[in-house]
């Protein structure tokens, strides 16, 4: 799609200016254009423009007011003048895929209303050469079934290759024909209605396709919240449903070689997969917790008597952090009175937990402790009375922090 014009205006920025030269990136304004502007959830065209001895790319368009189409560009080649004649050339391609999926929207829209009941209203789209969104009012997420029935009835007005037609009506006369509008939006006294013959009849600005089948195929990526009361679908059309199809066909290969297993039973070597797993997992909790159990002797034979209180200060590098939290606070009840530290290196970072008998928190708390270390460790943390963790990225002071946690230690006295 192309048409000959000529330029109006020119802007770098917000600035106009007579011309803008290679290399440089502006805005155009042109007395006609065949490039349609972003507005109501259509994105832009994309093409070139091309002068005598200039070149172009159309990177966006845009309507920043009902009459006025502004393209975005890149000059690849020479220099675009104000009142210079040019030649606009849409990509055809991308203009194609993106009328297939602003028809799939209103196709769409319809069978949900078929589907879910004619509390259905959009409440916003995208429609772009590669996807399309659509927001939709509906109070519970879409069934299974729900989902391909939808399915099925858009591919179905696909299949039957309907005529699109549009024409422009008095406002009044396109809602009495039954045509569906957005009440948010804000018509004029005429409209342009959309309407696939038999099915569907919208009021849209927007580009389409001459007939349903020009869609080829539509299939339903996701169904998914986005806000209470109003749910989203994503779907794709044409070749990019063909796409979405070899790149499912190639994961059931791909599942189909790790399990070894048939085509139809792959569903059902995964879930005996995962049952194994899970009961492995199980077992490996149990053991891992007798190791624990069994190691805990050895920790605690690292603790010293400090005054009349423990204090044990111990390398974990082996212990899972999800465990360690754990296994401070089973140490400290272990000692009686006294103060449990166990700590982790690991890529230049070192983490703390620092386990505090309570008969010891009338005099002392884990937080003031962690704040009295945390410059040593170049870092900082927090946490109870009794309990907390600290991070930092000094692990050489180590020695340091525990000997001020000793010496804190030594001023206090057990009951």
């Amino acid at each position: 799609m192309e048409a000959q014009s000529s330029i109006a205006g020119l802007f770098r920025g917000k600035e106009p200016v007579e011309a803008l030269n290679e290399g440089e990136e502006g805005e155009v304004v042109v007395r006609q254009t065949p490039f349609y502007g972003e507005s109501g959830g259509q994105v832009g065209d994309k093409g070139i423009i091309e002068g005598d001895d200039s070149y172009a790319q159309v990177l966006d368009t845009h309507r920043p007011a009902d009459q006025l189409i502004v393209h975005k560009v890149k000059l690849l080649k020479g220099a675009l003048h104000s009142g210079d004649g040019v030649t606009l050339r849409v990509d055809n391609d991308l203009r194609w895929s993106t009328r297939k999926n602003h028809t799939s929207t209103h196709l769409l829209h319809k069978a949900l209303r078929e589907t879910l009941g004619p509390h259905v209203k959009q409440s916003g789209s995208l429609v772009s050469p590669q996807r399309l969104r659509f927001d939709f009012t509906h109070f519970q997420p879409l069934t299974a079934e729900e989902i391909g029935w939808v399915e099925e009835m858009v591919n179905e007005k696909v299949q039957a290759d309907l005529p699109v037609t549009t024409e422009v009506l008095l406002l009044d006369e396109a809602i009495k024909r039954g045509a569906t509008a957005i009440f948010e939006e804000k018509y004029g006294e005429h409209v342009r209605v959309v309407s696939v013959e038999g099915f569907s009849q919208e009021l849209c600005g927007g580009t389409h396709v001459g007939r349903t089948g020009e869609i080829g195929a539509f299939k339903i990526l996701s169904e998914s919240s986005v806000s209470a009361g109003v749910r989203r679908i994503e779907a794709v059309t044409g070749f990019n449903t063909l796409h979405r199809f070899q790149e499912q066909s190639h994961l059931l290969t791909t599942l189909r070689s790790l399990l070894e297993s048939p085509e139809d039973e792959v569903v059902e070597t995964l879930k005996k997969l995962l049952q194994q797993n899970h009961k492995l997992s199980k077992e490996l909790d149990v053991l891992r917790q007798k190791a624990l159990a069994s190691d805990e002797e050895e920790f605690l034979k690292g603790a010293e008597r400090v005054g009349k209180n423990s204090f044990l200060f111990l390398g974990a590098p082996e212990i899972e952090k999800e465990e360690i939290r754990g296994l401070a606070d089973r140490l400290k009840n272990r000692l009686g009175s006294g103060l449990v530290v166990l700590y982790r290196v690991k890529d230049g970072k070192v983490a703390l937990t620092l386990s505090l008998s309570k008969n010891l928190t009338g005099k002392t708390k884990v937080s003031t402790l962690i704040k009295g270390i945390a410059p040593l460790i170049g870092g900082g943390g927090g946490g109870r009375d009794d309990f907390g963790e600290a991070g930092g990225s000094r692990p050489e002071n180590l020695q340091a922090v525990k000997s001020q946690l000793r010496s804190e230690m030594e001023g206090l006295h057990g009951e």
